[in-house]
């Protein structure tokens, strides 16, 4: 996405009333907000396919620094039951999106060395191909103690589809991804991070808990419940 592009989606976001007027936001203040850290694809440095990708010495200092300053790690199933991150002193989550195999290869024994957690969005229609998790993969990675949630079935941008679309992205993913590694999936991030009313609606129709997006902070949906 070009920075004009970006530029003109980041006001379409802000100025999105429909989104905006229906969810009740919490008190801002500075220990509610817990840190998410996302990345994509984890590469060596010869290997950066594009300003999303991150080499693995540059994750293993991001690593190194949340352990040298006393960080743990939780994953979207510590907020069940809570409604939103409170109060969680030195908490931070890692998430990756896609399901690259960098996940399994890089993330997972890096992960590890330094106790901590995290969590794959997994793209349901793209695992196996090159490049992507297999589903035997994604198994490992949640018997490892990975969190595996959704990131669509398709990868489309939520906010272009008819409710019907958007119905079957959502869902066909949780179901598809329930299914392939039997563990249940109460959340989904957004493609792009693009949310609107209707994906927020539509995410709880599906039966997510809540939806990842790209808008800083959170909030809760007055009319779902489900957390933003």
């Amino acid at each position: 996405m070009t920075q004009a592009r970006r530029s003109r989606y980041d006001r379409q976001m802000i100025n999105d009333n429909s989104y905006f007027k229906d969810l009740m936001l919490p008190d801002r203040t500075r220990e509610r907000f817990m840190p998410v850290f996302t990345y994509h694809r984890l590469s060596e440095p010869g290997d950066i396919r594009s300003r999303f990708d991150f080499s693995c010495g540059v994750f293993i200092t991001h690593l190194e620094a949340l352990a040298a300053s006393g960080m743990s790690c939780i994953i979207p199933e510590d907020l069940l039951g809570t409604g939103a991150p409170s109060a969680m002193d030195k908490t931070v989550m890692i998430t990756f999106d896609d399901g690259y195999e960098s996940d399994y290869h890089t993330a997972l024994p890096a992960l590890a060395r330094f106790g901590f957690k995290a969590v794959t969005f997994v793209t349901a229609n793209l695992i196996g191909r090159p490049g992507y998790l297999t589903w035997d993969k994604i198994r490992e990675l949640a018997g490892a103690g990975f969190s595996v949630q959704s990131h669509s079935l398709n990868h489309r941008f939520l906010t272009t589809l008819g409710p019907q679309e958007l119905y079957v992205e959502l869902k066909k993913s949780n179901e598809t991804i329930e299914d392939k590694v039997g563990a249940k999936v109460d959340y989904v991030a957004a493609p792009g991070g693009r949310v609107s009313g209707a994906v927020v609606r539509a995410a709880a129709e599906a039966g997510y808990a809540g939806i990842f997006n790209s808008k800083p902070g959170y909030a809760i949906s007055r009319e779902s419940g489900i957390f933003v």
